[in-house]
């Protein structure tokens, strides 16, 4: 591409300053629909007394009963959640680039390697800890790293936390029927280890990741929840994202509280890389219930493009359904997600020895087959430990978010009103 380096962060903020004026526009159309969808349910609430008026009445009631204005209302309620998304996207102040991962796969260290920090900031799993919370991660050029933590509130550590695992059919015959309906409920509720008798594997793996980190520290971090956010150094980052164990049990608690951490910091060899962030995703496969939930929301409102990351065996590994499902969950979330995503391997080099590179060839050489059904941008191979490597990787993408990002965010933009005209249009038949 011709685009230089020196000019990537001008390009960036004009992109992100065209955005600006659409977030607004999206604003009032917000409004109109609620109001739309305030004038209909008062229609509907009428359509249901006229029911009750004309009991005996059977052409009058045949005719009020095929008045749908029910399916109206949903698609309206879904329409505000994508144009919520939308606005938010469009408000947001940096381009944005989600890492999203299974976890051991070189997720947290591609992401130490181009923000500069380290494992006291990024745990990369090493035996004991990794990476448990939600992290954005601003390039920022002043040279100082701090962070501002989000604590959940009762409702969000509720509704994104503790339900999952009471909404989980495999605990549906362990958990009690009632989930908790406040925080104060939850350690109320008798869990016991002698639940987890003649479930299988996974089921008890579920449960004691309630049980054993939710349930017996509710103590130790339920003050957090719903306090206001807090600035911390760099020194104290780790304590609010590390997932720490011994012997199988959480050393510190305290994350368990935090819905997200936002890091700024100036990244190294980033040369005029503009106002760009990394979205680090906690990594998938971990019985976590709402990591899941926590990706789509991420994807849909936080990200522009995301990186996929996998680390192939050096013995050989095919696309796997583990890899395609990955794909499939994200593609319900963000927009032509073909064209917003990058598939990159993590050539894992030992010494001398090219490691996995063989089988990082074969992946690359397959993913094109059409049984894979993975459709990316380009599906790169990079040593996520190596500098040089990971920031090609970084270029590659913001080449490619320079050129691509208006057009895509003009397509999206596009859907979305098409669908309200065919809302408008449903709504004027039933009228």
């Amino acid at each position: 591409m011709n685009i230089t380096t020196a000019n990537r962060s001008a390009r960036i903020a004009e992109i992100i300053q065209k955005r600006q004026p659409l977030a607004q526009r999206i604003i009032s159309v917000e409004a109109n629909l609620k109001n739309l969808q305030n004038a209909i349910q008062i229609l509907e609430t009428d359509r249901k007394q006229q029911l009750n008026q004309w009991p005996n009445e059977a052409k009058i009631v045949d005719k009020l009963n095929k008045i749908d204005f029910s399916s109206i209302l949903s698609k309206i309620e879904k329409e505000l959640r994508e144009l919520h998304k939308l606005r938010i996207r469009f408000a947001r102040q940096t381009l944005n680039i989600g890492v999203v991962g299974r976890m051991k796969q070189g997720k947290s260290t591609l992401l130490q390697t181009l923000s500069g920090l380290s494992d006291h900031e990024i745990p990369a799993r090493s035996g004991k800890a990794c990476t448990a919370v939600r992290s954005t991660i601003y390039h920022q050029p002043e040279n100082l790293t701090e962070a501002l933590v989000t604590f959940h509130t009762e409702e969000s550590f509720l509704q994104e936390v503790i339900l999952p695992y009471f909404d989980h059919k495999k605990l549906a015959n362990i958990l009690p029927k009632t989930p908790p309906q406040s925080l104060d409920d939850f350690p109320r509720i008798q869990l016991s280890p002698d639940l987890l008798q003649g479930n299988d594997a996974t089921t008890n793996t579920i449960y004691k990741r309630l049980y054993d980190d939710y349930y017996l520290n509710f103590n130790d971090y339920s003050p957090f929840i719903g306090k206001q956010p807090i600035r911390i150094t760099k020194e104290k980052i780790r304590e609010y994202v590390a997932q720490e164990e011994e012997n199988g049990k959480l050393t510190d608690s305290k994350h368990l509280a935090v819905r997200k951490v936002e890091i700024s910091c100036p990244f190294p060899n980033a040369n005029e890389i503009g106002k760009i962030a990394l979205v680090d995703l906690p990594g998938l496969g971990d019985f976590k219930l709402g990591d899941e939930k926590l990706m789509l929301t991420t994807l849909g409102e936080e990200v522009d493009v995301v990186l996929f990351i996998l680390k192939p065996n050096e013995n050989g590994s095919v696309w796997a359904i583990y890899d395609t499902e990955l794909y499939n969950t994200a593609s319900q979330a963000l927009n032509e997600l073909s064209a917003r995503s990058f598939f990159v391997l993590n050539n894992k080099v030992n010494g001398d020895d090219s490691g996995n590179l063989k089988s990082c060839q074969d992946l690359k050489a397959s993913i094109d087959q059409q049984q894979v059904k993975i459709k990316v941008v380009e599906c790169l191979i990079a040593d996520c430990r190596n500098p040089e490597q990971a920031n090609q990787v970084l270029d590659q993408v913001l080449d490619y978010l320079e050129t691509q990002v208006i057009e895509l965010d003009a397509r999206y933009a596009k859907s979305n009103q098409e669908r309200l005209i065919q809302l408008h249009e449903q709504l004027k038949t039933e009228l």
